[in-house]
């Protein structure tokens, strides 16, 4: 049996944050089970890019995920 959920029922929430090798924050944050987005900002400046789902947006984020030297 599929689950279903009401938009109404969640809530838009932080899921991940880091700081890349080039000092950008990069944020990873959804609504469980409807849109997610990978946000990064720099310099005041914030980019969002949204996604279908969390493993679209996942693997967006650990993209950024490049060990610090």
């Amino acid at each position: 049996m599929k689950r279903k959920y009401h938009r109404e029922n969640c809530k838009n929430c932080i899921r991940m944050t880091l700081i890349d090798q080039l000092g950008r924050k990069i944020i990873l944050s959804g609504i469980h089970a409807f849109e997610w987005e990978v946000s990064i900002l720099h310099n005041n400046n914030l980019t969002t890019v949204k996604f279908a789902n969390r493993i679209e947006a996942t693997k967006e984020f650990n993209k950024y995920k490049i060990k610090k030297r």
